[in-house]
């Protein structure tokens, strides 16, 4: 077997272990409703693997097929909506915005995109999966509510960022000898 051939199917057997974890999580909203924003967050974060050994391009395919069976199959449509917008593709912006010298620059990118794809989560939330714009305290909830959901995303960012380290330092070299890729 040539190394092209064990290196398109190594691609196709690591996607559809991180394709079919990944469903598995969006799956399991519906088993554990308070975690609508943590398993779509462990989901993406399961593509960290997909860009560092299959690219951008092969990530990028498992974030689609994730995302459209969620929208099918995952109980908890909100949850599927935060993986769609803003934290199944995360991995893969991360890794274009982390070339970016500047950290500045990169601060402002990852933020714009967060709050414009969080601000489109929201709406879609409201209008179309049903969840009433009666929420509690009032006008200032929405203010309140993106505020935390910034802070709490610098943090997901953060972990991101020490996940990668932990993946190159740690499991990679472990799975390197296991399965001699």
């Amino acid at each position: 077997m040539n190394n092209r051939m064990k290196s398109n199917t190594f691609k196709i057997t690591l996607g559809g272990m991180i394709t079919a974890l990944s469903v598995l999580f969006m799956f399991m909203t519906g088993l554990f409703p308070f975690a609508t924003f943590a398993l779509p967050g462990i989901a993406g974060a399961l593509l960290i693997m997909a860009v560092v050994e299959m690219g951008k391009g092969w990530a990028a395919l498992i974030y689609a097929a994730v995302s459209l069976l969620s929208l099918f199959i995952a109980p908890d449509k909100e949850s599927a909506v935060v993986y769609v917008l803003i934290l199944g593709h995360y991995a893969i912006t991360k890794s274009l915005i982390e070339r970016i010298d500047k950290k500045w620059i990169r601060i402002i990118l990852k933020l714009a995109v967060f709050n414009i794809t969080a601000g489109i989560s929201y709406f879609i939330v409201i209008k179309f999966i049903g969840i009433t714009e009666d929420l509690p305290f009032g006008k200032w909830f929405i203010a309140v509510f993106f505020a935390a959901a910034n802070i709490a995303f610098i943090a997901y960012d953060y972990a991101l960022t020490q996940l990668v380290i932990l993946y190159f330092q740690k499991i990679r070299p472990t799975l390197k000898k296991i399965f001699r890729f």
